[in-house]
């Protein structure tokens, strides 16, 4: 008998803090708590972040950004937002007035906040400290319940340029790029250059590096509707049926590009802008050894 009373002392110890546990944590019954905000259709998403406040709005199957010339925003981006608040059940990791503040998620107190609009009315939710790896700490206003949700903070900002869709000066099946002294033509998933005599080997190299880079030209920023600058090249670009003109413009040593298929100019990478620039019918032959 003797023997077993250390063991049932450890027992005991053990079961007295699992029932203090108990009593300090939130009941798992009230995991279920969390309000699945996306069983609703979600219309709008304002998002608001050190005084600025952006807005993300609903369009068809499609959504736009009102304060950015209603541009399209990148679909992967608002997915993964709006994936973060799926109905789930999630066990609250703390509930305290304490835990509010700690964890920068309290009304007065926070990083980030995201109101979620739907025809059923508005949630309002504040995002505060990472809580790990792309996960970061989220109450809903009017409740006390504090959660991890899949959300990183650079991911929520209230700056339009980091939403927008990155390709829309991209053209789909691209099979020929014209400048001023050369033709590209895409033959049998081969770039070549066109009227190029027999005696002349082609730079493939630098064939490929133009052809890719155009195909997966990325927008960086909207440029206001007349600031565009001195411009530097201009080519066609043929996608089936399609023709494009881009012009190439450089303004205080910021690299622009218009394409007449998209009414807004977008500000695009340097080295992007300095190797558009380059591109004239000697670039792509080899030079004599």
């Amino acid at each position: 008998m003797t023997r077993a009373l250390p063991w049932l002392s450890s027992l005991l110890f053990v079961q007295l803090g699992l029932m203090a546990w108990l009593n300090q944590s939130p009941k798992q019954t009230e995991a279920t708590q969390f309000v699945a905000i996306t069983e609703q259709v979600i219309e709008q998403v304002t998002l608001e972040e050190s005084g600025n406040q952006l807005t993300l709005k609903a369009k068809g199957d499609a959504w736009i950004l009102p304060q950015y010339a209603d541009l399209s925003v990148d679909a992967k981006k608002i997915t993964q937002l709006l994936d973060a608040f799926a109905p789930k059940n999630r066990l609250p990791v703390a509930t305290s007035a304490q835990s509010q503040r700690r964890f920068e998620v309290s009304d007065d107190a926070y990083q980030r906040k995201l109101t979620l609009t739907s025809s059923e009315g508005s949630q309002v939710f504040y995002v505060g400290q990472q809580a790990g790896v792309k996960q970061s700490y989220v109450r809903q206003q009017g409740t006390d319940y504090i959660y991890e949700l899949p959300l990183v903070h650079h991911e929520l900002s209230a700056q339009p340029k980091d939403w927008f869709a990155r390709d829309l000066l991209r053209m789909d099946n691209i099979n020929a790029i014209e400048g001023k002294d050369f033709k590209l033509v895409k033959q049998d998933e081969r770039w070549v250059l066109e009227s190029l005599s027999q005696d002349l080997e082609p730079n493939q190299e630098n064939i490929d590096v133009i052809t890719t880079q155009l195909q997966y030209i990325n927008a960086q920023e909207l440029a206001a509707p007349k600031e565009l600058g001195e411009i530097k090249a201009e080519f066609k670009v043929y996608a089936n049926e399609v023709v494009g003109t881009y012009s190439l413009y450089k303004l205080n040593d910021r690299w622009l590009v218009k394409s007449d298929l998209n009414p807004h100019a977008f500000y695009v990478a340097s080295p992007f802008g300095q190797s558009m620039q380059a591109w004239e019918r000697k670039s792509f032959i080899q030079s004599a050894s």
